[in-house]
């Protein structure tokens, strides 16, 4: 039974996705909707994942910036039509056609505007690019972010001058924004990097597929980042390879943002991102995305549409009418806060009015007639009427006031000088009285603070010397004797052990000394006395019997000659019996 009711739940699943799926293709066949994904929007992975499938030569950073280009003076935005032959494949040639237009300095010239106006993302609405560009003054306007098709939502990052207007969350898909330094960033951003503070996003959208990276075709490593899922890849692939009406964004080496459009129908006509991005890197752009294209691929110039869409009219099919989109890129005139740019720049809004002035007050039929549709022209000149009464009437007031500022101030010079002179030596002293009497209490509050210190220290010093001396004498003999009778027993009996023992070594070592000498000395002398004697005794026996042998031989020799001697003389007959 478990496997039967999984069979059949794994059939209902499949049998829906094949219905979505042909659904999905009805719906290209009538209006060409051109999707990267199945369902939903955007990988799954994090920012993480992204930055660690790159290649190690761009090391941990997943996107790329470049300074915009800035002007002192005002710039122009430029839009150009090309026509180019690309190469057909199994054909010999196919045209394709669009505009390229160049924004400098895009800090001031260049938002991200929600569908119909602030609020269009909250509100979910689709508005077609013309819709959206006319009330914000565009002067090129193109359409910009993916929308969802079920609930026609906004999808991605969205910024619109400065406003954080939607926050995807941290998907990775390629984006495009300028922060408020004017620098353009361009690639995969983290959640914190899109919502950091110290150099906030002035302007921020999202795309799908990061076309050139630093002047290289980055697709492939853009399939491996955007599409995380095997089921999504074949679909994925097919937005990527088909022909169909592209939208992009990009910038080149001036740092001027370069908006790319390029009419088709999709499997038709039109360029594949491929070539998209072959063809932006041979016009000079460095960094790009992709931005929706398909259907939605639209662009407008002042206000009026400039390609050809594809999605049918209704009721009469018989013409194609641009699709509701979702955000929108606009080329607006110059931005600059305060309106004069603090100098540097034009203040639009009084050149336009004295210009308006100048042509309503010579032929204000003739020229509203040549450059204002037939249905506004009655309620602009109601509204120009009045506004221009209400600002007449502050010009002049602002005129009239420069004027009698410069004739006042010629007239009062010379009278305000000797009335202010008199004036002004009363209200001084008056003044100076006041504020000296504060500032001097404060100050010789802080002065006697100081010379007391330093008068009380030298009285003190001396003073308490003598009393000190006196008081300190008698309390510390009464508490000296009690305290350190009990603290000297106690510290004398230790130190006097380490000092007895010190001491003791020494006087020992020196009385040992000298005792230990005398009494040698004395047990020496009967020592060898006793010794010498029984030693002298024995050699004095030996030595005395063998000298008093020689000295009694020698003796009795020299005794005898001269006894016979004397002998021989007194008796002269004893000289022949001498032996």
């Amino acid at each position: 039974m478990a496997t039967s009711w999984r069979q059949r739940w794994l059939l209902v699943v499949l049998t829906g996705l094949r219905g979505w799926q042909l659904g999905v293709t009805e719906a290209r066949a009538s209006t060409d909707i051109l999707l990267p994904y199945a369902e939903g929007h955007g990988p799954s992975h994090s920012h993480r994942h992204v930055r660690d499938c790159q290649a190690v030569t761009f090391g941990t950073r997943t996107f790329e910036s470049w300074p915009s280009s800035s002007h002192d003076t005002l710039p122009v935005a430029r839009s150009s039509v090309f026509i180019s032959d690309m190469p057909g494949g199994a054909e010999s040639s196919r045209w394709v056609y669009g505009h390229m237009t160049v924004v400098p300095d895009a800090l001031r010239q260049l938002s991200v505007l929600e569908p119909g106006g602030p609020g269009g993302c909250e509100k979910n609405p689709r508005v077609s690019v013309e819709e959206t560009a006319a009330p914000a003054g565009c002067l090129y306007a193109q359409n910009a972010g993916f929308y969802n098709i079920t609930s026609d939502g906004c999808l991605g990052n969205v910024v619109s001058d400065g406003r954080m207007v939607r926050d995807s969350g941290g998907v990775q898909n390629a984006q495009f924004g300028i922060r408020r330094d004017g620098t353009l960033v361009f690639g995969y951003l983290s959640q914190e990097e899109v919502l950091d503070r110290s150099n906030p996003f002035e302007q921020l959208v999202s795309g799908v597929v990061w076309l050139l990276r630093n002047a290289e075709v980055y697709i492939n490593q853009s399939l491996e980042a955007e599409c995380d899922e095997i089921v999504d890849m074949e679909l994925f692939r097919d937005f990527v390879d088909v022909r169909s009406a592209r939208t992009a964004v990009g910038h080149d080496v001036n740092g001027n943002v370069v908006m790319f459009h390029v009419d088709g129908q999709t499997h038709k006509r039109g360029m594949s991102l491929w070539e998209v991005a072959d063809f932006l890197k041979k016009n000079g752009v460095i960094n790009a995305i992709n931005l929706d294209g398909g259907g939605s691929s639209s662009f407008v110039i002042n206000g009026t549409l400039a390609g050809y869409p594809t999605d049918p009219c209704e009721p009469d099919s018989r013409w194609r009418c641009a699709r509701h989109v979702s955000t929108v890129l606009c080329v607006h005139r110059w931005r600059c806060q305060p309106a004069d740019c603090s100098g540097h720049g034009i203040d639009l809004k009084s050149d336009l009015r004295s210009d308006l002035r100048s042509d309503l007050n010579s032929d204000l039929n003739s020229d509203l007639r040549s450059d204002l549709r037939s249905d506004l022209r009655s309620d602009l000149r109601s509204d120009l009427n009045s506004d221009l009464n209400s600002d007449l009437k502050s010009d002049l007031r602002s005129d009239l006031r420069s004027d009698l500022r410069s004739d006042l101030n010629s007239d009062l010079n010379s009278d305000l000088r000797s009335d202010l002179r008199s004036d002004l030596k009363s209200d001084l002293k008056s003044d100076l009285k006041s504020d000296l009497n504060s500032d001097l209490k404060s100050d010789l509050k802080s002065d006697l603070k100081s010379d007391l210190k330093s008068d009380l220290n030298s009285d003190l010093n001396s003073d308490l010397k003598s009393d000190l001396k006196s008081d300190l004498n008698s309390d510390l003999k009464s508490d000296l004797n009690s305290d350190l009778r009990s603290d000297l027993r106690s510290d004398l009996k230790s130190d006097l052990k380490s000092d007895l023992r010190s001491d003791m070594k020494s006087d020992l070592n020196s009385d040992l000394k000298s005792d230990l000498k005398s009494d040698l000395k004395s047990d020496l002398k009967s020592d060898i006395n006793s010794d010498l004697n029984s030693d002298l005794k024995s050699d004095l026996n030996s030595d005395l019997k063998s000298d008093l042998k020689s000295d009694l031989k020698s003796d009795i020799n020299s005794d005898l000659n001269s006894d016979l001697k004397s002998d021989l003389k007194s008796d002269p007959e004893m000289e022949y019996s001498s032996p």
